[in-house]
């Protein structure tokens, strides 16, 4: 029974899903975005992309993985890479059908090999009853009415900090919201993902509704998340000391307020000083955020290509037909350049398509920058009876300078 309530319960998310991506208008930015230095520069670079059929296959082998969406990436060295996947089809049966499957809130994967299109990919998730009974990887105590939906992540010294969106059921609305945000430390990465030692950092609430982890870097001697507003989605971010990080005091952190934030040092006395000497009175723990860019996707990428030494923002933007655009710019917290398209998805014309979760995965090689995206089905019953549908897809990226 549970299986099928879970189902139900996805045709909903679907929308949630859509909705995101219908507030993401591109022409709600027209030119670069005043947030952070000027726009001197050479000119910005032109984007090639293309289907990447041979790096689909890595998700499509597995006799019980069936599916799964959101597809963040992190790096855990040595040719390993972790991918966090939302609700996910795992099937129960040998016959490797989503009718006969259940759905879990999130999985995992740990890929061997930086080129998708050659690597070999492990899934997990939990089973402490039995296989009849798959379960999260990533859980809630039993006593709440809560789950996790994977977000960014990133290595942090010689663990991997993991940030999620809690999520809860309504009665109302479309049926789920978002209640805050959350993290996992996982100290031993290193090891297979069964035997994780995996701790809660307490993720301290804010007022503005801000889901931090949309997209997690690590930059200049910090750990760097943006934020989704809920309902505008709106683009905000917070630093952190990596050793803060580690260490799991992420009361500390600090928002970005703006390039004429307030010029009194850290208000908590905590080490989260610039780790280069520049001057960081923009950031503040006891100021109000400033917006980076208005309206963005649910999900998205932030990293900077070596190649060119320009940041992309990498992102779907439409409703049910979207398409995968970057946004450039020559510093993490731009401004950033209008968005341009690099792929519409061959899967546009497909019946009832829903595409969404556009990122980028800046460990992966094989192109200048390896995308995915998913292709979800506004009708459950097809998204249930055709495989071809709810598997992240990969896109090669050329960048010519």
């Amino acid at each position: 029974m549970r299986r099928f309530h879970d189902m139900a319960l996805w045709a909903l998310v679907v929308l949630a899903m859509s909705m995101a991506a219908c507030d993401n208008d591109p022409s709600a930015s027209d030119a670069p975005d005043p947030v952070h230095g000027g726009t001197d520069t050479a000119p910005p670079p032109t984007f090639r992309a293309d289907a990447w059929p041979e790096a689909d296959a890595l998700f499509e082998g597995d006799p019980r993985w069936i599916g799964g969406d959101a597809a963040y990436s992190v790096d855990l060295g040595n040719d390993r890479v972790l991918w966090l996947f939302g609700d996910s089809f795992i099937a129960t049966g040998a016959n490797r059908l989503r009718s006969e499957s259940a759905m879990v809130r999130n999985s995992i994967a740990i890929q061997t090999g930086r080129d998708p299109s050659t690597a070999t990919a492990a899934f997990h998730w939990r089973e402490p009853n039995s296989p009849a009974a798959p379960e999260a990887y990533f859980s809630e105590p039993l006593s709440m009415e809560t789950w996790l939906w994977p977000l960014g992540g990133a290595p942090v010294g010689n663990g991997v900090l993991l940030f999620f969106t809690r999520v809860t059921p309504t009665s109302t609305g479309l049926g789920f919201d978002g209640v805050d945000w959350q993290a996992r430390w996982v100290e031993n990465p290193d090891d297979d993902p069964d035997l994780w030692r995996i701790s809660t950092p307490e993720a301290p609430a804010n007022p503005w509704r801000i889901f931090l982890g949309t997209a997690v870097i690590v930059h200049d001697g910090h750990l760097i998340a943006y934020g989704m507003q809920e309902p505008s989605h709106d683009l905000f971010v917070m630093r952190w000391t990596l050793a803060a990080a580690e260490e799991g005091r992420l009361h500390t952190g600090q928002w970005w307020c703006g390039a004429n934030g307030d010029a009194n040092s850290d208000a908590n006395g905590d080490d989260d000083s610039d780790a280069n000497g520049d001057d960081d009175s923009n950031w503040r723990v006891d100021c109000e955020p400033a917006q980076l860019l208005p309206s963005v996707a649910a999900e998205l990428s932030v990293h900077r290509n070596p190649g060119t030494g320009w940041w992309l923002l990498t992102e779907s933007v439409g409703f049910g037909q979207s398409e995968l655009n970057v946004r450039l710019a020559t510093d993490p917290l731009g401004p950033w350049f209008p968005p341009q398209v690099v792929f519409r998805p061959p899967e546009w014309d497909w019946p009832n398509s829903l595409m969404y979760a556009g990122k980028a995965h800046p460990e992966l090689t094989g192109a200048d920058a390896v995308l995915t995206y998913m292709v979800n089905s506004f009708d459950f019953s097809t998204l249930v009876s055709d495989q071809r549908y709810y598997y992240p897809r990969f896109v090669k990226l050329e960048i010519n300078p």
